[in-house]
């Protein structure tokens, strides 16, 4: 499967379907069964290559670019995946209606299009490899986002082998969830983070003294959080102030800052 994303390569690979089409017309099983023609060996009259030469190779390039700029395809690096995750969520359920739609049916359709995506044969080694690692780690973390979101993992199939659902709503995650979840033992680091994606972190930034002297935001924050006002004006800091070093930043963490959107999404908290 060729991702959407990728015109160049996908506009190569219909040619080579089309003359796929063409060349097999006619032929029986055994044609097929015993490969009469190496298919991509055929050669493309645009270039003069090979069919799988071009497609690997474009394939290639796009991937790279891709990968470059940090966007999203199907089979990118799960980094990128997980970074664009809550964007992706967002505009789900921007495009659908949003009274209707939620995490949960965003997750199912993401597993769906996880299980039906096959790599092609026809790409080279590496980039095979690093698809189906890919995959493999974009399912493990939709399969831990389903059922924090109190479903059982389940597919089914109909009676032609399609993927019909992958989610089966599960009465004891349902009644788990039903209780506080215990964050007692939040690191300072994910407090700040906290207390920034809930706005509160702001409000206080927004008010006197606090706006003025980041030592008065530490010592309000302290007594909010049981943390030591050294230590948290050590790491707010860098916070909204560029010129200063990053290096203890917690907002800069944007895998812990990820993990904690998901947990207040999963509360029911929009952010």
């Amino acid at each position: 499967m060729i991702p959407t994303e990728f015109e160049t390569t996908r506009s190569i690979n219909d040619k080579y379907s089309r003359n796929i089409y063409e060349m097999t017309q006619g032929w029986d099983s055994d044609d097929y069964r015993f490969g009469v023609y190496e298919f991509e060996d055929t050669i493309n009259p645009d270039t003069g290559n090979s069919y799988g030469y071009d497609i690997t190779t474009s394939f290639d390039k796009e991937y790279n670019k891709f990968v470059d700029e940090g966007k999203y395809f199907i089979g990118c690096p799960f980094n990128i995946y997980e970074s664009t995750y809550l964007e992706r969520l967002e505009n789900f359920i921007n495009d659908n209606v949003k009274d209707l739609f939620n995490e949960s049916h965003f997750v199912k359709t993401e597993l769906m299009d996880t299980l039906e995506y096959n790599v092609d044969s026809i790409l080279g080694k590496d980039i095979r490899e690093q698809l189906n690692k890919s995959i493999s780690r974009r399912k493990e973390f939709l399969i831990q986002r389903l059922e924090s979101l109190g479903f059982l993992y389940k597919v089914r199939k109909n009676e032609y082998g399609k993927i019909i659902s992958v989610g089966k709503k599960g009465i004891q995650k349902v009644i788990e969830q039903e209780s506080a979840l215990d964050l007692s033992d939040t690191s300072l680091n994910e407090k700040i983070i906290y207390l920034r994606l809930l706005g509160i972190y702001d409000y206080l930034s927004s008010k006197q003294p606090f706006n003025m002297s980041k030592n008065a935001l530490a010592t309000v924050i302290s007594a909010i959080t049981s943390e030591k006002a050294t230590s948290i004006q050590s790491a707010i800091n860098p916070i909204d102030n560029p010129s200063t070093s990053q290096k203890n930043n917690p907002l800069e963490n944007e895998k812990k800052v990820l993990e904690i959107k998901l947990k207040l999404i999963e509360l029911g908290f929009k952010l």
